[in-house]
């Protein structure tokens, strides 16, 4: 049988989440800083990817549609 959590080590998706800005936010100004890229490249590559996601979205909600449609002509 599987042994419980500890409750002190289980976090809340607020603090995941967080944790993960915090960490993306301290990349980013380090990769800044050195030079690695700019803040203009680096908010370029956000809204690029954005886009890119929001794509995929469309196509998952799209493929998520047809096949319930299928899965109701075949009742």
């Amino acid at each position: 049988m599987a042994t419980p959590p500890d409750p002190k080590q289980i976090v809340s998706f607020e603090e995941l989440l967080m944790s993960q800005v915090v960490q993306q936010e301290a990349l980013t100004r380090l990769l800044v800083e050195k030079g690695i890229f700019s803040k203009e490249d680096f908010l370029e590559m956000v809204r690029v990817v954005d886009r890119e996601m929001e794509r995929e979205r469309e196509v998952v909600s799209a493929n998520y549609e047809l096949t319930w449609q299928c899965l109701e002509n075949h009742r």
